[in-house]
């Protein structure tokens, strides 16, 4: 098996499982319907999820399989559903690298049972299976449905029952028909300091003493915004401040704007609800990981790793600025600086009771609604971006605490605004 590596099947494989399924319905002097868009959603369908062997680049081998909660066994029970060696690839242990894979991923993961079926006459596989711990123990029974040809087949035309697949579909490499440089501004500015609010705003206008600058243009994505030099510094430092509508597409709207209107280092001043004990009303997070749970980062990141849905790298900030931003506010000496995970998502009443447990035992420490989406086109637009968030409500107890206004946010605010503003100028 020299040479012969396994890894999770994506949907940019898409057409080459669908290929090789092709390849397995020939064998056996058969048919298959399934096509490159059905691989697709097939691998972003919960549950489900492929293994590839490759060499040389080169895709010799599919174990496709499905994974789900079994009651009689209180865990997970999965099932084998297509092994298929590419016939140049046959007798060198392709089907054994795959399967071998597959069994070991099983049992770190604690699943109760695995189980495939076969041809009572193909003794080959029967020999193969049983040679690596399965057993004859059960009588598979089957019944086959015609099809209605005029009812639509996911992934083969028709509407589909999702608008464009789970999430972790939605990724394309390609190139967008509208490009955010249809929408740029002149802009003689470097940096750029994103917030939602008009608080925030204001805040940021005061530490930066830009409270009589120009008005910067106006971009897609933004309520208001100001541009010029930034007072206190040693050197000439202009720097943009928009308030952008709150919500992550707008956010991201107006980020990509400035991206093309040349600007290459970014700061968000975020207000967000804590799930986490230990950080209260007052309190200011600075996220170093997310949970995207809003549409847009999707989008900007391809999928990856044996879960459906996870990213490649999990959406993060740039260190360099979180370091900086964080040496700011040790020296502000304001009280109640956390660092940890933020959960961002769109739906602002679904921040339930059970996900707010879930991601504090993660590590996530706030919820919001921006911040992973501009993490993500950072990341994919090669800039630098770090955030500040102010606690302005508390979440953690079942019950929802707030205090917008109240005085612990807004030292909370003018302290992170102060801190951007010595980053920038440092």
């Amino acid at each position: 098996m020299a040479g012969i590596s396994v890894r999770p099947a994506t949907p940019a494989d898409a057409r080459v499982i669908s290929d090789l399924i092709a390849e397995l319905a020939a064998s056996m002097g058969e048919t298959s319907p399934v096509t490159a868009v059905y691989s697709s959603d097939y691998l972003g369908f919960p549950g489900s999820g492929a293994l590839l062997a490759e060499e040389d680049g080169q895709v010799i081998g599919l174990l496709s399989h499905s994974i789900r909660p079994n009651l009689f066994h209180a865990g997970n029970s999965a099932t084998i559903e297509e092994l298929v060696v590419s016939e140049r690839a046959r007798g060198r242990g392709v089907g054994s690298a795959l399967l071998g894979s597959f069994l070991a991923r099983l049992e770190a993961e604690g699943c109760a049972e695995v189980s495939v079926s076969t041809m009572p006459d193909n003794i080959g596989a029967l020999r193969f299976y049983k040679s690596r711990g399965l057993a004859d123990e059960a009588l598979l029974l089957e019944k086959h449905f015609e099809r209605n040809a005029s009812l639509p087949v996911p992934g083969g035309g028709g509407p589909p029952t999702r608008a464009s697949g789970p999430p972790y579909t939605w990724f394309s490499a390609e190139m967008p028909v509208v490009a955010p440089s249809e929408f740029s501004a002149s802009l003689d500015v470097q940096s750029a300091v994103l917030c939602f609010s008009e608080p925030c705003y204001r805040a940021l206008l005061e530490a930066f003493g830009m409270c009589e600058a120009d008005d910067a243009p106006r971009l897609g994505g933004a309520c208001e915004g100001k541009t010029g030099a930034m007072l206190g510094g040693q050197v000439d430092q202009r720097v943009a401040v928009y308030e952008a509508h709150f919500g992550a597409p707008a956010a991201a709207m107006l980020m990509e704007c400035l991206v093309a209107s040349g600007v290459s280092r970014f700061f968000m001043l975020g207000m967000a609800g804590s799930i986490f004990p230990e950080c209260r009303i007052g309190g200011i997070v600075i996220p170093t990981w997310g949970i995207s749970e809003e549409g847009v980062s999707w989008h900007y990141a391809p999928p990856g790793g044996a879960t459906p849905g996870t990213y490649r790298t999990a959406p993060s900030p740039s260190p360099a600025l979180v370091e900086t931003l964080r040496k700011h506010l040790e020296d502000g000496g304001h009280p109640g600086v956390r660092e940890g995970g933020v959960w961002t998502l769109d739906a602002i009443f679904r921040e339930t009771v059970d996900k707010v447990q879930r991601y504090a035992e993660r590590g996530a420490v706030a919820v919001e609604m921006e911040c992973t989406a501009l993490m993500s086109i950072a990341a994919h637009r090669k800039v630098d971006f770090a955030a500040i968030l102010v606690i302005t409500d508390e979440l953690f107890s079942g019950t929802w605490e707030h205090d917008f206004g109240g005085e612990r946010v807004q030292r909370a605010r003018l302290a992170a605004s102060r801190a951007i503003a010595k980053t920038l100028l440092s």
